[in-house]
């Protein structure tokens, strides 16, 4: 903040090297890993300033730097807007024709990560067609964009022209919602979109959470088979000495508590024959 002129002023640290916009004049060019090299740190970049809350806003190649090391920065963030939750408040239109999307072109646009996808997206392009990308507006009565991606299979693979593509949808809903689901069409890894949580969250939770409850309820195990083999040895024996006994007992009240009279079978054969 300047109090003499009454302004506020941006500084920036000094860079050593040039900027994307210069680097294409002198590599017309540029290969596939080339950009690839570019790219993928600077997604790190912006994802971090995602994270933090804030959208770029005007990328493009003039912004984009490649130090003498080949590491790649994102510069010039006077554009730079506060973003609440998944989309912004109402913001300046600040633009520039070829690299803004659509949502950009009004104040009350549903601007978010997607918007800054688009301006990189379009940075791609510029660098694989040669060409600045078409202003978005002229876009939704006549859209070259994929003819002319097409028209570079033999130096870019379908993968890299695929995720450029889908970085540059006129429709913002259409495109990528963050960075890492951008990355992933470049680099072929898995992306998994956060989970949503729904008005009714709590209670699902809370369902699921008995229904888990019931499902690992610790099985009842009978105590005989908790038994070990000597407890079982034991049990056994305790049970047939306790019948043998409780028979012995039934059979001493069943003749009266009398030892039964041994039977001569001859005497009796006698009897009958001397009567």
């Amino acid at each position: 903040w300047s109090s003499d002129v009454c302004s506020s002023d941006l500084v920036m640290n000094y860079e050593s090297g040039l900027s994307l916009s210069q680097m294409l004049k002198r590599v017309p060019e540029p290969h596939e890993a080339t950009l690839l090299k570019i790219l993928l740190p600077l997604l790190d970049g912006l994802h971090a300033v995602h994270e933090a809350g804030f959208l770029h806003r005007d990328i493009k190649p003039s912004n984009l730097f490649i130090r003498d090391t080949g590491q790649p920065v994102l510069l010039d963030f006077g554009s730079a807007r506060v973003a609440t939750g998944a989309t912004t408040r109402t913001m300046t239109s600040i633009l520039t024709p070829g690299y803004a999307p659509l949502e950009q072109y009004s104040k009350d646009g549903n601007q978010g990560p997607w918007t800054d996808i688009y301006s990189l997206a379009a940075v791609l392009y510029r660098a694989v067609t040669g060409d600045n990308p078409p202003d978005v507006v002229t876009r939704l009565k006549d859209d070259p964009v994929m003819d002319r991606l097409l028209a570079t299979r033999e130096r870019f693979s379908n993968v890299f022209l695929h995720g450029i593509n889908r970085g540059l949808e006129v429709d913002e809903k259409k495109r990528p919602q963050s960075v890492n689901e951008w990355r992933a069409m470049f680099t072929g890894e898995a992306f998994v979109a956060p989970a949503r949580k729904s008005e009714h969250a709590t209670e699902d939770e809370e369902t699921t959470r008995r229904i888990e409850t019931l499902t690992q309820a610790p099985t009842v195990v009978p105590a005989w088979r908790r038994m070990s083999m000597a407890q079982l040895t034991t049990f056994a024996a305790g049970a047939l000495a306790l019948y043998l006994l409780i028979g012995g007992a039934e059979l001493f009240d069943r003749f009266g508590g009398q030892t039964p009279a041994p039977v001569d079978k001859g005497a009796g054969k006698a009897a009958a024959e001397n009567p």
